[in-house]
């Protein structure tokens, strides 16, 4: 008996073939969930960063603004600010200082009460940097400085009109080798009169720019 011939037949891809297909979508969607992954951990760090930053910027203006606030007459500018550009191409506030002026003012009252606004405006900001504490620890200084001046000041007032005080009634004693640098060492009421001496005996010689606040 001769057997039929079909003129349609069915093919089927061999096993291993369906297998190797298999095994390639699984390695495509493996290494897209690792660069998924890896976006979402650029991504993430990114954002910790700008955050970061921002923390920064706030606390760095807030600072600067209490300097700013407490040293009202003696500051000589407003804050200036130091920029960094963040990973999300902003620009954020990174640090900042405030200039002051620190001399001594015109007399030993007016420079007391100007030393403890100085050491007032170091120590406005919740958390004074080192920079503001030095700058405390020289007002403090300052007014300590001042009000011996005043001191010695009523003293020289206490002791009368007739009584001379030695380096500066004698004439003879004014011509002598260092009787002018005597008056001016012993001489309270000649401090209180004389910047030189006042700037000799306080120790400060910056000017109006020489210090600075708030390097947070």
């Amino acid at each position: 008996m001769i057997g039929a011939l079909h003129s349609s037949s069915a093919f089927y891809a061999p096993a291993y073939s369906r297998a190797g297909d298999a095994k390639a979508d699984t390695d495509d969607a493996a290494s897209q969930k690792a660069e998924d992954k890896q976006t979402q951990r650029e991504q993430q760090a990114v954002d910790q960063e700008v955050q970061q930053l921002k923390k920064r910027d706030a606390e760095v203006r807030t600072h600067e603004q209490a300097h700013l606030s407490a040293a009202s007459g003696i500051s000589v500018s407003g804050p200036h600010f130091e920029m960094t550009e963040g990973p999300d191409g902003r620009q954020y506030v990174s640090d900042g200082h405030v200039s002051i002026d620190t001399s001594p003012a015109a007399t030993p009252e007016a420079t007391l009460d100007k030393a403890r606004q100085i050491r007032a405006a170091a120590l406005a900001p919740a958390q004074p940097s080192t920079e503001d504490m030095q700058v405390a620890a020289q007002a403090t200084q300052m007014e300590r400085e001042a009000q011996a001046a005043l001191q010695a000041e009523k003293q020289e007032a206490m002791t009368g009109d007739g009584e001379q005080t030695p380096g500066t009634s004698d004439p003879e004693a004014a011509k002598a080798p260092g009787a002018l640098e005597t008056a001016h060492t012993l001489e309270a009421a000649h401090i209180a009169q004389c910047p030189d001496c006042q700037r000799k005996a306080f120790g400060l010689n910056e000017t109006p720019e020489g210090r600075l606040l708030g390097t947070a």
